[in-house]
Formats: structure tokens, sequence, C-alpha cells
């Protein structure tokens, strides 16, 4: 009896598990699985394509380079105008200190440095020539032309030491000063190496890239300027007080430029002929623009389009000036 019952079991069993396989319902086989399961290849980029995503991309840096370009350069713009503000501040300083009158020569139109004894590598510095007019503490005996921003150093951070100045010690091989940084305008490519005819003259010129205010009325006529006023020696005139200045925030102190001194013999921005195109643009070596640093403090751009026609943002004359200049 109990064999007969197994095998009815087993054979019910065998009958359901037939039917589930004729449904479906038993997962197949390995051998079946292998026999229907897809072979899936993995296909590489075509030649057209690998060339289309390259031109994508080429485009893609077109556009944004020139973007990114403008960019740092308006940053650098923005940099320049800061140190000039920095620079102007140390010029109000030495103002205070010194009777109201700024640095003392338009001839301060040099080098920073020269050769120390004719030897090629050791150098000393030259200081800026200034008279004992009526600037207390100046003397003349030192001075040799050295670029106007000299007398500014020690208002800026700068260590300056007496030695650094002396023919016989100077400042060995170096060829700066930690600080002078704030002199170097981060646009700046090209700035003039006019140095002193027999004295081995040397830079750093790089040092040295904002020029100073030294028109006279007229283009170097019998006037005075702005800042100076003629003295026994026509080529050396002497300084005058700021608070002779009739509007300030119309009158250029110092700005970019090529050389360190401007005379208005072709080196004005209204009037650029003197040193050749490649030279000349470093007047507006901001995207046609130029920084400039005005007697009241203030820095502004003014884009070559904009340019007076005249030497008013020089001389401190303008007709609506109720005074009449000076």
């Amino acid at each position: 009896m109990r064999a007969l019952t197994l095998r009815c079991g087993y054979a019910i069993m065998a009958a359901y598990a037939t039917r589930r396989r004729a449904r479906g319902f038993d997962p197949p086989s390995r051998e079946t699985r292998l026999m229907h399961t897809p072979v899936f290849r993995t296909r590489g980029f075509t030649l057209i394509e690998l060339l289309v995503v390259i031109a994508i991309i080429a485009l893609l840096i077109g556009i944004l380079l020139p973007s990114l370009g403008a960019a740092r350069e308006a940053a650098k713009k923005v940099q320049c105008q800061s140190q000039m503000r920095q620079i102007k501040v140390a010029w109000t300083a030495y103002t205070l200190d010194f009777n109201e009158y700024h640095h003392g020569s338009r001839q301060n139109f040099s080098t920073r440095m020269e050769v120390r004894g004719g030897r090629g590598t050791q150098f000393n510095f030259l200081l800026p020539y200034y008279e004992d007019y009526e600037v207390p503490g100046a003397t003349s005996d030192l001075g040799r032309y050295g670029y106007w921003g000299g007398l500014y150093d020690s208002y800026l951070g700068v260590e300056i030491k007496d030695h650094m100045f002396d023919q016989s010690v100077g400042i060995g091989d170096r060829s700066q000063l930690s600080g002078w940084d704030i002199w170097a305008c981060p646009s700046a490519k090209l700035t003039d190496d006019y140095g002193i005819t027999g004295r081995g003259a040397e830079g750093n010129f790089d040092y040295a890239t904002f020029c100073f205010n030294g028109v006279f009325r007229g283009a170097l006529g019998n006037s005075d300027s702005a800042f100076f006023k003629r003295g026994t020696n026509y080529n050396n005139p002497r300084p005058k007080r700021v608070t002779t200045i009739n509007q300030p925030s119309k009158l250029i102190v110092f700005k970019d430029g090529f050389e360190q001194m401007i005379d208005g013999n072709g080196d004005t921005l209204n009037n650029l002929f003197q040193h050749g195109s490649e030279k000349d643009a470093e007047y507006f070596r901001h995207g046609h623009s130029c920084n400039a640093c005005f007697a009241d403090g203030s820095v502004r751009d003014i884009p070559k389009e904009d340019m007076p026609d005249t030497l008013t943002l020089y001389t401190d004359q303008w007709e609506e000036d109720p005074r009449g200049g000076r």
C-alpha cells in the first residue's frame, strides 16, 4: 500500500513538473541559456564623430579665449589704478613733509641706478635731483637726475639706506628692492631706457613705468607749467607748491606712459608721435585707454577717443576757470 502511494506521488509530481515546463515557469537549463543569450559588441567612435567633437571644442575655445583675455586685462587695469592711488598718497605725504613742494626737478627722468665705479655688475642708486630752494633738509650735491619716483620710495615701505647711493658701497649686484613692484604697471611692456651719458647708467626700468607731468604751457614755451616754474636755469625749473593748482580734479599728476617725464614734444595723449607706434602704444596700454592720477587723488582711465585736442589736462588752464589761471 505504501509503495502504491509513493508511485502515485511520483507520477503526480512528474505531471506537475511537465506542466510547469510547458508553461515556461521553470528556468531554462545552462545550455539553453548559452544558446539564446545575445552577444553585445562594443563599437568605437567613427572618424567623422571625432572630428565633429574636436571642431565643437575648438569653437568653444575660440569663443571663450577673448573673454578670458579681456577679463585678465580688466584685472590688470584695476591693479594699476590701485598702485597709482598708493603712489598719490605717498606723493601727498611728501608734500606735507616738505612745505607743500613735490619732488624737486623736471630733470628726474632717468634710471634708478648706475654702474658703481666702472664695475659692470655692481650698482649704486641714483638719487632724484632736488635743490634746497625752500625745501627743508634738501641738498643739491647728491642729485643725479634719477627716476622721479625714487624720492617717494620711503613713503611706500621701500627700505632705503644712505650707503645705497654711495658709489664706493652701493647695493652690490641687486637689481631691485622689495616694494618697487608698486612702480611697475602690470600691463607695461616697454619703458624708456634713457640713461646718463658717460655715467654707465643702468635700470631697472621695469620699476619706472609711470610718467610725471612736466609739460609747460605751450609745450616747452617760456611760461610755467602746472608743477614747475622757470628758474635761473632754463632746463632745471624749480618746483611749485601743490596748493597753487587751480583745478585739481582736471590736472594729471602722473600716468601710464613710455617716458618718465612728459615734455609736451610729441609725448602727450592728445599728440603722440615722438617714439613710433609701438612705444607710443604704452600711453594707452589698457585696451586703448590710459590710467591717469589727478591732483585731487582720483585715478581715472582716459579712453583714447575721449582725449581733448589741447593740453588742458596737463596745464591746469581751463576756460571755465573763474580765476583765469595764474
